[in-house]
């Protein structure tokens, strides 16, 4: 039976919902949402202070708006090539991702393996380590005289200089969001009812049918917003991008030139919000994206 609109234990649950709501909602608004909006409107204006001016009315009624940080970004033959080199490295990222992710995010999620536990574990290491320490030890595998190397020099007596290039970036990249899209996928496959695998398993349906034909399709809702997920990931890892590539002077990538722009002696701040707005509206749109196919699914 449902409670009337006027009934009190309804009135407390609100109440209560509310309060334990309001301190989360504060912080978010104070520290998420505040910000984004002052970021967003710093890209549209000449003013390169660090004031919020979203919290100064006199000086965002009066301020002169523009577009020519975006101009500047859009139509400047360098930051064009920032710009595809970001996207370059989240889409090979993604792709890459997804081949080698999903077959092993089947296996684990497969009740019949007996290893899963063990072997998800070791794949979801990276997850533990600081994205620092991370790159750090991708520097040490692709160095010139790291393991990868030393491993070349021995069958083809010669070096491969893969540190500080776009390869590089690509594959620190994918070590680190390889283990939050197989962690993604498993449970989108887990999701899938038993009942369906073990229908199509007795009307003779081998195995690589029933991946193809049922549970490809049922789990491709939470793949797909696993990918969307793991693209937005992609775009903002500056660590890689600044120790793996060696910075913009080897790799051009948007995040490190938000940061160049945002803390050099130089600074440009209008210029720095409006590349920032392009990254953050790229992972807004993503975790929109995510978020409607997994309600999708859920429905």
């Amino acid at each position: 039976m449902r409670p009337k609109p006027g009934d009190s234990d309804l009135y407390l649950s609100r109440t209560s919902t509310w309060l334990l709501l309001f301190p989360f909602l504060g912080l978010y608004l104070l520290f998420v949402l505040l910000p984004s909006l002052g970021l967003v409107i710093k890209a549209f204006t000449t003013n390169n202070s660090l004031d919020l001016d979203i919290l100064q009315p006199a000086t965002l009624f009066h301020e002169h708006y523009t577009l020519y940080n975006y101009l500047r970004l859009l139509n400047n033959p360098y930051y064009q090539r920032v710009i595809a080199n970001t996207l370059l490295i989240a889409l090979s990222t993604v792709l890459i991702t997804m081949a080698i992710g999903t077959p092993v995010a089947y296996l684990l999620s497969r009740r019949d393996f007996k290893r899963s536990g063990t072997l998800q574990w070791f794949i979801t290491l990276p997850t533990y380590l600081p994205s620092v320490v991370a790159a750090y030890s991708l520097v040490i595998f692709f160095g010139p005289y790291g393991v990868l190397n030393t491993v070349i020099g021995l069958v083809f007596k010669s070096r491969m200089v893969l540190v500080f290039s776009i390869p590089a970036v690509v594959a620190g990249t994918v070590y680190i969001t390889l283990p939050v899209y197989i962690r993604n996928v498993v449970s989108a496959f887990k999701g899938i009812p038993s009942e369906l695998v073990e229908a199509s398993y007795s009307l003779g349906g081998t195995e690589f049918y029933t991946l193809t034909r049922v549970l490809l399709p049922l789990a491709f809702p939470g793949i797909l917003a696993a990918v969307i997920l793991n693209f937005s990931f992609a775009v903002g890892l500056i660590e890689v991008a600044l120790i793996v590539g060696g910075g913009s002077e080897n790799v051009p990538y948007l995040p490190v030139e938000i940061m160049l722009k945002a803390t050099s002696f130089g600074y440009d701040i209008p210029f720095a919000s409006a590349m920032a707005t392009v990254v953050f509206a790229i992972s807004l749109l993503g975790q929109l994206c995510s978020m409607l196919l997994l309600r999708r699914k859920i429905a």
